[in-house]
C-alpha cells in the first residue's frame, strides 16, 4: 500500500471503511486498512501469509458447517493474510459461530426471518429450537422425546424432528392479551392451523376449533406449531372430536358453550347416581354422585362418555397417577428429565404416555407385564425364573419397571445368569433352548454344545470354539459350585477329573469318565496326524499280512505298541515294472508304507509331484 494512502485502524476497526477491513499485523505500522472488507469474512480459508513472525491467531473452519462450528488457532507470518483472522477465540467464535436461525410472527402471520446463509436453520414456527450443550439442535423421535415445555416438531427430513419450546406460543396474541398471560402455555388444540413454509408436501392433521373436528392439511415442511398430527388417529386423541349425542338435531349450546369447561356441580334432589365429570386441573374423568337434577353439562353417564367427550390424559400407570409438573400436567420423563424417588419412566408409544409413574425401580423382581392397549412395541423383560432377559410385546401403557427398549438395557439393570463363552442359542420366540446334557442324545444345534451345568437354568446350548473338545485345555470355569467333572488331558494322553466352577467352561467337559473316553478314546494319539481307522468300534489293525484300504496306511506306534490304520494326507501313486516295484516295496518295508493287493502292481504314498514320500 502506498504511504500516502496508508489508513492506520484500530482493534475495533472504526477507522475503516464499509469497503475496508482493518488487518491486524505485528506493528502499528502494520496494522491498516485494507481493500475489500466482507461482512462474512468466517466463509474464507485460512490464509498463514507471509514474513517471518510467528503471531498466535484464531480462525474458522468453512469446511465445517455445524452449529457449534469452534475457532482453531494457527500462526499468522505478519502480512498478506485474508479477513479470517482473529486475535483471540472468543473474538472469533463471537463473529463465527452459528446461531439458531429463529421465525417472527407478526400480526399471524408468518414473515420468515432473513439472516446469512451461516446461521442454523430452526423449523420451529414458534418458540425456540432446543440446542444441546454442544450447541446441536436437539433430534427427537418415539424412542427420545422431547423434555418439559417443548414438543417434537417432526419435518421431512431427521434434521428438521427437532425439540422446538412451547413457552413462546403466546406471541400469537395481540400485546393486550400477551401483557396479561405472558407466561401462559396454550392447549394444543386451540391452536391456529399453521401451514408454515417451505418446499415440501407433507400430509398432516389439525384440529379445527370451530369445526370441532380434525381436519387434512398439507403442511410445507417448516414453520409449525403444536397443533399438527401425523394422522386423524393422533389428532383425535389429543383433540377428541365433539360427537352430537343427540338423535335428531344439534343440541342447545350456549356460545363457545363446552361441557368440558363448566365446573362440577351435583345438583339438587334426594337422588344418587353415579355420573361422571371432567376435571380440568387434572385433566381426567373423575365420578361423582347426582342428586338428580339442577346439574349441569358436565354430567356423563359413563367414564367412556366423558373421555370421549373431553381431552383426558391418558394415564399409562398400572397403579397411580402419572407425577405432575407446576403447571398439572404430566412430566414427560426421558432425555434430560428423570423422575423423583419412588417413581419410574414409563415410556410408551408416544410422548404422551411416556410419564412417571408411581412404584419401584427394582424391575428385576418384578413378573412380566405386557399391558393394556393397542400398540406393538418390542421390549423386553428380565425372567426372574430364568435368570435371562427375554423379548416381549408391549400393549403400550399399564406396564411396570420391568420394561425394556433394549435387551442391553436389560442387562444393565438385571444381572443375567449366563453360563456360556458367548451368548447362549435362543429359539424364534428369544427363549434360550435348554439341552439334555447326554453326549449322545445333545438337542442342540450345529455350531452349538450342551452345557451341562448345576440345575435346568445353566444347562444351556453354548457355542462352539471351533476346535475339537479333546484338543481344548481344561477349562474349571466360575461360579461357587463345585461340580465333579472329567475332561482330556492331551499331556498325559488320558481322561482326568476336575472340580467346575458351574459356568463360563468349555466343551473339554464331561459328566463322567465314561463320558470322556467315549469322546476321546485312548486310541485317538495311535496316528500321527487324524485318527486311525475304526470298524464296529474297534481300531483296524494291519500289518504285513494284513493292509489298509484305499486313503490309508499301516502305522506302527511304538509308544502304544500297535500298528494301525492311519489315513494319509498325500496322493497314492502306481507302479507296474517290476524294478520300480523293488524299489517301492523296500521304502515300504523302511517307511512302513501301504501295499496293495498281490501282483505286479503296488500303490504307494506320493506328493503332487509324484514324489515318494511318507
Amino acid at each position: 500500500m502506498d504511504n500516502a494512502l496508508r489508513k492506520e485502524c484500530s482493534l475495533n476497526g472504526t477507522e475503516c471503511s464499509d469497503d475496508q477491513w482493518c488487518h491486524i499485523g505485528p506493528s502499528q505500522a502494520t496494522t491498516v486498512c485494507c481493500a475489500g472488507g466482507l461482512t462474512e469474512p468466517c466463509s474464507l480459508p485460512l490464509e498463514t501469509g507471509e514474513g517471518d513472525f510467528e503471531l498466535s491467531r484464531w480462525y474458522a473452519d468453512p469446511n465445517d458447517k455445524s452449529c457449534s462450528r469452534k475457532c482453531k488457532p494457527f500462526l499468522y507470518k505478519g502480512s498478506k493474510g485474508n479477513q479470517n483472522n482473529f486475535l483471540t477465540k472468543a473474538a472469533c467464535e463471537n463473529k463465527c459461530q452459528r446461531k439458531p436461525l429463529f421465525n417472527c410472527l407478526q400480526n399471524q402471520e408468518k414473515v420468515r426471518v432473513t439472516t446469512s446463509s451461516g446461521k442454523c436453520k430452526s423449523p420451529c414456527g414458534i418458540g425456540t429450537m432446543l440446542m444441546t450443550p454442544d450447541n446441536e439442535p436437539r433430534l427427537c423421535s418415539p424412542t427420545s422425546p422431547c423434555p418439559q415445555a417443548h414438543w417434537c416438531h417432526v419435518g421431512i427430513t431427521r434434521e428438521l424432528t427437532v425439540c422446538c419450546s412451547t413457552g413462546e406460543q403466546h406471541m400469537l396474541l395481540s400485546a393486550t392479551q400477551r401483557l396479561i398471560n405472558n407466561i401462559q402455555v396454550f392447549n394444543t388444540c386451540e391452536l391456529p392451523m399453521m401451514k408454515g413454509y417451505g418446499d415440501s408436501y407433507l400430509t398432516r392433521w389439525h384440529f379445527d376449533k370451530k369445526q370441532k373436528k380434525c381436519v387434512k392439511f398439507i403442511y410445507s415442511g417448516e414453520g409449525g406449531n403444536q397443533n399438527m398430527f401425523l394422522t386423524q388417529e393422533d389428532c383425535q386423541t389429543v383433540c377428541p372430536v365433539y360427537r352430537n349425542p343427540c338423535g335428531n338435531g344439534k343440541p342447545f349450546l350456549v356460545e363457545d358453550g363446552d361441557p368440558c369447561s363448566e365446573v362440577l356441580v351435583i345438583g339438587e334432589g334426594d337422588a344418587s347416581l353415579t355420573r361422571y365429570y371432567y376435571d380440568e386441573e387434572t385433566r381426567t374423568c373423575r365420578k361423582f354422585t347426582y342428586k338428580g337434577s339442577k346439574g349441569n353439562a358436565n354430567n356423563f353417564l359413563s367414564v367412556k362418555d366423558c373421555e370421549q367427550m373431553c381431552p383426558v390424559i391418558v394415564n399409562p400407570c398400572r397403579i397411580g397417577e402419572p407425577l405432575l409438573n407446576s403447571l398439572k400436567e404430566p412430566i414427560i420423563c426421558g432425555g434430560e428429565e428423570s423422575c423423583v424417588s419412588g417413581y419410574w419412566c414409563h415410556v410408551g408409544g408416544s410422548p404422551e404416555t411416556t410419564n412417571c409413574c408411581p412404584g419401584t425401580r427394582r424391575p428385576c423382581d418384578l413378573p412380566q407385564e405386557i399391558g393394556q392397549g393397542s400398540e406393538h412395541l418390542e421390549r423386553w423383560f428380565f425372567d426372574g425364573s430364568i435368570q435371562m432377559c427375554r423379548k416381549f410385546v408391549y400393549s403400550g401403557t399399564k406396564g411396570n419397571s420391568n420394561n425394556f427398549l433394549t435387551k442391553e438395557a436389560c442387562r444393565q439393570a438385571c444381572r443375567e445368569l449366563n453360563p456360556c463363552t458367548g451368548e447362549p442359542f435362543t429359539g424364534t420366540n428369544s427363549d434360550q433352548v435348554l439341552c439334555t446334557g447326554e453326549q449322545k442324545k445333545d438337542n442342540c444345534p450345529r455350531g452349538h454344545y450342551c452345557h451341562v451345568g448345576a440345575n435346568p437354568l445353566t444347562t444351556l446350548c453354548c457355542p462352539k470354539k471351533g476346535k475339537e473338545p479333546c484338543d481344548q485345555a481344561v477349562n474349571r470355569g466360575k461360579g461357587g459350585e463345585n461340580l465333579p467333572r472329567w475332561f482330556y488331558d492331551r499331556k498325559q494322553k488320558s481322561c482326568a477329573p476336575f472340580i467346575y466352577g458351574g459356568t463360563g467352561g468349555n466343551e473339554n467337559n464331561f459328566m463322567s469318565q465314561s463320558a470322556c473316553s467315549e469322546a476321546c478314546p485312548v486310541y485317538r494319539n495311535y496316528c500321527p496326524h487324524g485318527i486311525p481307522l475304526v470298524e464296529g468300534n474297534h481300531v483296524t489293525a494291519c500289518g504285513i499280512d494284513r493292509g489298509c484300504p484305499d486313503g490309508f496306511i499301516c502305522h506302527i506306534s511304538n509308544e502304544f505298541n500297535v500298528s494301525v490304520c492311519c489315513q494319509v494326507k498325500c496322493t497314492l501313486a502306481s507302479w507296474t515294472t517290476d524294478a520300480d516295484f523293488v524299489t517301492a516295496l523296500s521304502m515300504l518295508q523302511r517307511n512302513r508304507w501301504q501295499t496293495g493287493a498281490a501282483g505286479p502292481t503296488v500303490k504307494v504314498c506320493a506328493n503332487e509331484k509324484g514324489e515318494i514320500r511318507v
